[in-house]
Formats: C-alpha cells, structure tokens, sequence
C-alpha cells in the first residue's frame, strides 16, 4: 500500500511518497509558492518512484497550525486529485504542532518540563505539553499567560511571523519528513486532529473542516 503525504502549512513545503515496508521512497522539498509547484512536483514524484498513482491508498494533509492559504491550496489539489482517480483513498488529516511534539519528545527525553509553541495569529500562542502526548492538549494562551508558563520551551516558526519568540525559546524546524513512523502507525491512534487546535478568531469560514 503506498501513501502520499501533501504539506504546504510552512515556509518550506513538502510532498512525500511511503510505503508499509520502506522508508520515503521519494520526497520532494520545494520553496515555491504550492500553486506554482504542486503539480510539478506530484508528477515528479510518481516518476521518479516509478509508482502509478491508482496505488495511491492513502493520503496525508495538515489540517493546523500553519498557513490558511497554503493548507487551501492543498485541499484544493487534493480535491482535484480525486476527481482523476478510479479510486477513493482514505484522506488522513493531522495536526502538525501535535506530530511534531511526538517526535521532538523521543528527542529529549529526561527534561522536566517540555513545551512546544508556534504562534496562533496575531495575538495568541499554540502550546502543547510534551509530557501529556497521551492525551493531547493544545492550549491556546495570550502574550501573558504565555509569560506566566515554566519549564523549557520549544518554538516553531510559523509562515507568518506575527511576534517574537519569547526569550529562551529553543527554535525547531517544521519537518514532515519526521513524522514517518507516526504515519505508518495511524490505523492505531483514535485521535481526532481537526479538534486539537484551538482558534481565537472569529472568522471561522477560514477553518471549515476538509469534507470528501
């Protein structure tokens, strides 16, 4: 069974091609903006790996945090995809602040108090404890709470960078590519991703949920 993963959430976008039994067997990484370069780089994709796209049986998406426009652009494309195929592939959606607690917290294990941040528009921040991954939580905190919070931090820059990174702030970078293990097991986890993010604007037209 092969597995398309699609993210165009962060500054660097990624497009990525698995199977059950190997590792990526072909990713592409590109800066262009995803109009531009998604269709480019699916083709690319399918012939380097030499994989028809009918095998495609699953496929993977951002759902939160990052870019509006560019998880848009994705589930845009996507939409588009399904109309050419003879099949229906599952559409995996997942929170990528969450996968990437999961995997920064295989890193440092042993610290008291882990966190990872990313900005949630202009005025609030996404924090998500790295010691209760179990049962995940993304908080949605002011300037303020932000503040008053303990412990080591970790930060991941979102695509619009809308405040300064609180001072000891470890940044990390956004890497999908990472997030493989977590793929290969997702039959396994009961965990709805579209509900773990919280908003603070009132606009919600700009977070309807992706409907197949």
């Amino acid at each position: 069974m092969n597995s398309l993963v699609i993210d165009t959430s962060h500054k660097e976008n990624f497009m990525g091609l698995f199977n059950e039994n190997e590792n990526w067997l072909k990713i592409e990484n590109f800066s262009q903006t995803p109009y531009e370069a998604l269709t480019y780089a699916f083709k690319n994709i399918l012939a380097v790996s030499k994989i028809s796209i009918d095998s495609i049986e699953k496929l993977f998406i951002p759902c939160a945090p990052g870019s509006t426009l560019g998880i848009r652009m994705t589930q845009m494309f996507i939409h588009g995809l399904l109309a050419s195929l003879s099949h229906k592939p599952a559409i995996c959606t997942y929170n990528g602040l969450f996968l990437s607690a999961l995997h920064l917290a295989d890193e440092i294990k042993g610290l008291h108090s882990p966190k990872l941040i990313a900005e949630n528009g202009r005025t609030h921040w996404s924090l998500i404890d790295l010691k209760a991954l179990d049962k995940p939580i993304i908080a949605s905190l002011s300037e303020d709470e932000l503040a008053a919070v303990s412990g080591e931090l970790y930060y991941i820059r979102q695509s619009k960078t809308w405040k300064m990174m609180p001072s000891g702030a470890v940044e990390i970078n956004y890497l999908p590519e990472k997030f493989l293990p977590i793929f290969k097991e997702w039959d396994q986890s009961k965990i709805d991703h579209t509900q773990l993010m919280p908003y603070t604007t009132t606009y919600k037209k700009w977070h309807s949920k992706l409907t197949i």
